[in-house]
């Protein structure tokens, strides 16, 4: 599904892995509220029923990561996730 980041860089397409999804996702119950709120993300970003407030992320991150250019969106959408944290995605 392309979506156009912040900063008025071009579309990307966004892609959930079904591995990464399995081990970020799919390990909760059925009935968290982690997992369902990461469901209603997914359906909504794959529908294309949402404009998604793209996020900038640090350039340098820890354990010398680095993402120049990268953006993330934090699920679930517009709101903090379990515990106060939101769980972020970084595409560059």
């Amino acid at each position: 599904m392309p979506d156009r980041p912040a900063g008025g860089l071009p579309p990307v397409s966004i892609e959930f892995g079904s591995v990464e999804w399995a081990e970020e996702v799919e390990r909760y119950d059925r009935r968290s509220p982690a997992r369902t709120q990461a469901q209603s993300a997914r359906k909504t970003i794959e529908t294309g029923t949402t404009k998604l407030d793209w996020k900038r992320c640090k350039a340098d991150g820890p354990g010398a990561t680095r993402l120049p250019g990268a953006r993330k969106l934090y699920v679930p959408l517009g709101r903090q996730g379990a515990r106060g944290r939101p769980t972020d995605s970084c595409s560059s």
